[in-house]
């Protein structure tokens, strides 16, 4: 299973840089997007393919331009930071995005098939996604695992709201009050370090021109 999916991806990936298009592929792992990139290397020009998968500054200015015919390999990290420029092949149909695996939720699954359509331009993109990974779902159909997948996420969410954010909001009410309580103490315990302080010089200022006693030096001592 997982030989053709590889195939496949690779299959898609060449048939719409003969197009004239650019195309990005993005993958789950940064071994997967090494072991495409070895694959399409064998069957296509290395100079037009590019791999980003790390989330490298550098390796990300690489990628901004892309020209047709060539093929963008990323992490999802690393594609969130890609900025593609669209203008120079708008003509061709503008970027193809391949997905390889069943994101973790639906945000992450837009944030990378929006990038086939920024800024109103055209696009395409599909998933492409190996079986293997797929056995958890027990059904074989996209839209139905699409389906338990935003109805396991719905639930998360309405748990939590439930349970975890009241836990939280007590917590965020009962720092404050601490806080609020530790300023009153604050302001309690300065105030009766400065009354203390001037019985203490007024004490002192007895003994300025005399020689205090044993006594009183212990006093003074124990003032200090």
């Amino acid at each position: 299973m997982k030989k053709d999916w590889l195939k496949e991806i690779c299959y898609s990936a060449l048939n719409e840089s003969i197009k004239d298009r650019r195309t990005l592929v993005i993958c789950e792992t940064i071994k997967h997007s090494k072991i495409i990139e070895e694959k399409l290397q064998r069957k296509y020009r290395s100079s037009a393919i590019k791999l980003s998968a790390m989330n490298n500054m550098n390796q990300e200015k690489n990628v901004e331009t892309i020209n047709p015919e060539e093929i963008i390999i990323a992490t999802n990290l690393a594609g969130r930071g890609t900025d593609i420029k669209r203008d120079e092949i708008e003509k061709h149909g503008d970027l193809h995005v391949i997905l390889t695996f069943m994101p973790c939720n639906k945000r992450v699954e837009e944030q990378a098939f929006d990038r086939t359509s920024g800024q109103g331009k055209r696009g395409t993109s599909q998933r492409i996604l190996n079986a293997i990974n797929l056995s958890y779902y027990e059904d074989f159909d996209i839209q139905n695992i699409t389906q338990l997948r935003d109805d396991i996420e719905a639930k998360m969410l309405s748990d939590f709201e439930k349970c975890e954010l009241k836990v939280i909001t007590l917590k965020d009410e009962l720092f404050l009050k601490f806080c609020s309580l530790l300023k009153e103490i604050r302001t309690k315990i300065n105030a009766n370090i400065g009354w203390i302080t001037t019985i203490k010089n007024d004490f002192k200022s007895i003994f300025v021109h005399i020689n205090p006693s044993v006594v009183e030096s212990n006093v003074l001592l124990s003032i200090e």
